[in-house]
């Protein structure tokens, strides 16, 4: 990104140059330095403030404190198989193997989880914007299904592991 920077510059020098309105580029260069400088010291006042809030925070025990308040409380996995519709904006989802466990180590932490749900079931959502698209209605008409509000968090959060 520099070489960018300092190439536009180096085009600068030599077009003003060349066309000679070199003085007119010399003041444009003066006031982007002193733009520049003005942004550096009001960053710098603002980093510097923020950085003696942290230190007060952290020899109060305070940051420590809002970690622990602001730790995950649940994690909830599943496999989701989504299906979109053009139409209204229509999404079809299933959603299945929903499990439950402490909060993995990593990200891409893939240790087992307790199931939430058996392992047969599977919650089915239907979203779209106003109207279901006939298509869609007749596809679902067969599936045998419970009509609910359902939240996978408070399936999850009702084994409470994480006290």
């Amino acid at each position: 990104m520099s070489y960018i920077l300092a190439a536009f510059f180096v085009l600068a020098l030599v077009c003003g140059g060349i066309s000679g309105r070199m003085a007119e580029v010399s003041a444009a260069a003066m006031e982007g330095a002193g733009a520049a400088v003005e942004l550096c010291l009001s960053m710098a006042g603002a980093i510097c403030l923020w950085s003696g809030v942290m230190t007060l925070m952290e020899r109060g025990g305070l940051s420590e404190k809002l970690a622990r308040l602001l730790r995950p409380v649940v994690r909830v996995d599943y496999y989701r198989e989504a299906f979109t519709f053009p139409v209204s904006h229509t999404r079809v989802t299933f959603d299945k193997r929903l499990s439950t466990g402490p909060f993995p180590a990593g990200l891409f932490d893939l240790s087992p989880g307790i199931m939430a749900l058996d392992d047969e079931r599977e919650i089915l959502e239907v979203k779209y914007d106003q109207i279901l698209p006939d298509v869609v209605r007749l596809l679902l008409a067969g599936v045998p299904a419970e009509r609910s509000a359902i939240s996978k968090y408070v399936l999850c959060r009702r084994f409470d592991l994480m006290k």
